[in-house]
C-alpha cells in the first residue's frame, strides 16, 4: 500500500519511512497498553501477600469503578513512558506478573525507540542534498590539496 502511495501521490521515501516508524511506535504503545491494562484486570484481588494494601497497579490509581477508557488512557500513558524511557514512576508494577510484563515491554520498547531515533536521524541528515553535496566536494578538494601538498 505504501509503495503505491509513493508512486501515485509522490510521497518521498523519507516521508514513507517516518510514517512507518511512527505507526510502529503507536501500534507498540497500543499493544503494550492493552497488555498492561488487561494484566491488571485479570488478576485476583486477593492474590499476593496479604500484608500489602495494593495488589495491582490500578488499585490506587483508578479507585471505584473506572471505565474501560480510564484503564486504556492510564495504560497508554504508562506504555509511552516505558517506550520512550521517560518513566515518571507514578505507575509501576506491584507483583511478579506485572514486573515480568514490564521488563519485556522495556526491552521491546527500547529497541523500537532506538530504531525510531536512529532512522529519524539518518533521514533528517539526508534531507538537505545540496548541503551534503557541497560538503562532499569541499572534502574532496581538501583531500586532493593534501595529496598534492598544496599550501592553503
Amino acid at each position: 500500500i505504501l509503495t503505491r502511495w509513493q508512486s501515485n501521490i509522490g510521497y518521498s521515501g523519507q516521508n514513507i519511512a517516518l510514517l512507518k516508524f511512527t505507526t510502529v511506535l503507536f501500534l507498540a504503545a497500543h499493544w503494550m497498553a492493552c497488555g498492561f491494562g488487561l494484566l491488571g484486570q485479570l488478576q485476583d484481588d486477593n492474590a499476593g501477600w496479604p500484608s500489602k494494601e495494593r495488589q495491582r497497579w490500578q488499585d490506587d490509581l483508578l479507585p471505584g469503578s473506572p471505565s474501560h477508557s480510564d484503564y486504556y488512557i492510564t495504560s497508554i500513558y504508562w506504555s509511552m513512558m516505558t517506550i520512550t524511557s521517560i518513566g515518571y514512576g507514578d505507575i509501576f508494577p506491584l507483583n511478579t506478573h506485572e514486573r515480568v510484563f514490564t521488563v519485556l515491554c522495556m526491552l521491546t520498547g527500547g529497541c523500537i525507540w532506538a530504531q525510531l531515533i536512529g532512522s529519524a536521524t539518518a533521514i533528517m541528515t539526508s534531507l538537505d542534498h545540496q548541503t551534503l553535496n557541497f560538503q562532499q566536494k569541499i572534502d574532496d578538494i581538501n583531500n586532493v590539496m593534501e595529496e598534492q601538498n598544496v599550501e592553503r
